[in-house]
C-alpha cells in the first residue's frame, strides 16, 4: 500500500516549501535528517565577499535566552555565506525538531537581522556579560523540506537598540 510520502512532498511544493524528495513513494522515507539554506544579505544587497568581512553561522540545540547554559549545542558551525550568497546547513533532525540558527561574531558595526525577527541573544537574561556578537533564531527543521532563512546584516553609526 501507498504511503504519503509523495502526497507530502507535492503539498510542500504547493504551499512553497522547497522539497528535497519529490520521488518519495510511501512512509518509509526515511526521516533522520533536514536542511537550513540562508540567503544572506548586506545592507539589504546581494552579499558579496568583503575582504576580511565574513559573516559566520552555526545550527544550535536547546539555545534560549536563559543564563547559565542557554548556549545550547553546536551542531553544525563554521559556515560562511558563499558567493551566490546562500549557504546550506545539512543537520540531523528529527520531525518537527526545533533549532536555533545562530549568527556568531558578528563584525563590530553591523548588526543582523535575526535579532529584529524574534531572534535572541543566547545565554544572555541574568548574565552581566553576554556575548552580544552572537544572535539566534529558533528553526524547525524537517525532511523533506528546506528550512529557508533570509539574513540581513546593516551597518550601524549608533550603539544597536537593545533585543
Amino acid at each position: 500500500m501507498q504511503g504519503n510520502g509523495k502526497l507530502i512532498a507535492t503539498m510542500a511544493a504547493a504551499l512553497g516549501l522547497v522539497a528535497m524528495d519529490a520521488n518519495a513513494t510511501d512512509d518509509t522515507t526515511p526521516i533522520t535528517t533536514g536542511d537550513i539554506k540562508i540567503f544572506k544579505k548586506v545592507n539589504g544587497q546581494d552579499f558579496q565577499f568583503l575582504g576580511d568581512l565574513a559573516f559566520t553561522f552555526e545550527v544550535r540545540k536547546g539555545a534560549t535566552a536563559n543564563y547559565p547554559g542557554g548556549e545550547g549545542t553546536v551542531v553544525a558551525g563554521g559556515l560562511i555565506a558563499d558567493s551566490n550568497n546562500t549557504g546550506l546547513i545539512h543537520v540531523q533532525a528529527l520531525p518537527f525538531d526545533t533549532y536555533q540558527v545562530c549568527e556568531v561574531n558578528i563584525p563590530a558595526g553591523w548588526r543582523s537581522s535575526l535579532s529584529l525577527e524574534g531572534g535572541f541573544i543566547p545565554n544572555s537574561v541574568g548574565n552581566p556579560n553576554p556575548d552580544t556578537r552572537t544572535v539566534c533564531k529558533d528553526v524547525v527543521v524537517q525532511y523533506p523540506w528546506v528550512h529557508l532563512v533570509d539574513v540581513n546584516n546593516t551597518e550601524y553609526t549608533e550603539p544597536p537598540p537593545p533585543p
